[in-house]
């Protein structure tokens, strides 16, 4: 396929095939954690809907439409995302982005409305949104992301197609950084694995080297938040969710339950044999040391916590809090 993904084969396939048959959906909801890809997916969707060449070859990456939906300058690409600061989505950007919905494409065959973050709408933008869904005009495809399809407002979610995006492997994610993006072997490796599956974070990464330490700490911190004794964890918790604002500290608490997640995700693994590759295998004696300390139930219902402490927190409880109540009950 000619979809320059790392990664997410199904989903991208999924997409590849509608495209080529014309049977698409009117709204797709692309749903995993931070930097694993979704964006980049949304537009490779929205160039393969107006590339220039041969149905065969799109996207083609090297034509007009494809280069401008790159860089999101495609005039039919209508991006809606939260302003700087902002902890929603609101209804004005929604309106805004839904003023064009009746004009045909400017330039290409499809116009594509991309919301980024949707779980984080408010409700009047939620409405708002569901009103272009319900009766979508024809030529006009909605891609929604999120971090759960759980956060999404269930009215909205029902008229979605869901594509959910998991970690991608460390072997695929190395080749694909040399594939796509020219690294050699030596680099390729060791920035999969720290990524944790998150495609997004490693391309960012190559050119932006002080993410790989501030990835390792934040690695660091997920085990240590995982495993010791509780008073250190506590005042662990309490220094992860010190933002400047309550946005802020929202935001460090997800990442931090985030890298939890994908931490246990290879406690269970190494737990059950599984021949699945664990993401963070450069650490194995300790994901091995953990898992042989929890076992397989405890695993499973620290893995349950976290997420639904993830979702207390998209709720807008406060973050230290959620994160303490989490660490006494995974103690």
């Amino acid at each position: 396929m000619t979809w320059t993904i790392i990664g997410h084969r199904r989903a991208a396939r999924s997409l590849q095939r509608a495209v080529a048959s014309g049977t698409l959906a009117h709204a797709y909801l692309i749903t995993g954690p931070a930097q694993i890809g979704k964006r980049a997916l949304a537009r490779e969707l929205a160039a393969a809907l107006n590339c220039d060449a041969p149905p065969p070859q799109r996207p083609c990456h090297d034509c007009r439409n494809c280069r401008m939906t790159a860089h999101e300058q495609h005039p039919d690409l209508i991006v809606v995302e939260r302003s700087d600061g902002r902890k929603d989505l609101r209804v004005e950007d929604v309106r805004a982005a839904r003023a064009s919905i009746d004009w045909r494409p400017y330039q290409g065959r499809y116009k594509v409305y991309l919301f980024v973050d949707a779980d984080e709408m408010n409700p009047a933008a939620a409405n708002a949104l569901l009103k272009t869904l319900e009766e979508p005009p024809p030529l006009v495809v909605h891609v929604l992301t999120a971090s759960q399809a759980e956060a999404v407002p269930p009215t909205v979610l029902s008229r979605c197609r869901v594509l959910p995006l998991q970690p991608v492997s460390v072997d695929d994610l190395a080749a694909g950084l040399q594939e796509l993006h020219g690294v050699e072997p030596d680099r390729a490796g060791p920035l999969a694995t720290l990524s944790g599956g998150r495609a997004g974070w490693a391309v960012a990464a190559l050119s932006a080297p002080e993410l790989v330490a501030e990835r390792e700490a934040a690695v660091d911190r997920a085990v240590a938040l995982s495993d010791g004794p509780l008073s250190a964890r506590l005042l662990l918790a309490g220094e992860v969710c010190k933002g400047e604002s309550f946005v802020a500290s929202r935001a460090l608490c997800l990442h931090t339950l985030e890298d939890m997640q994908l931490w246990w995700r290879d406690l269970l693994l190494v737990a059950t044999g599984s021949p699945a590759p664990p993401v963070h295998r450069d650490r194995r004696s300790e994901l091995e040391r953990q898992a042989a300390k929890r076992g397989r139930e405890r695993i499973v219902r620290g893995l349950r916590e976290i997420e639904l402490t993830a979702g207390a927190v998209e709720r807008n409880v406060t973050p230290r809090l959620a994160l303490e109540a989490l660490l006494l009950r995974l103690n």
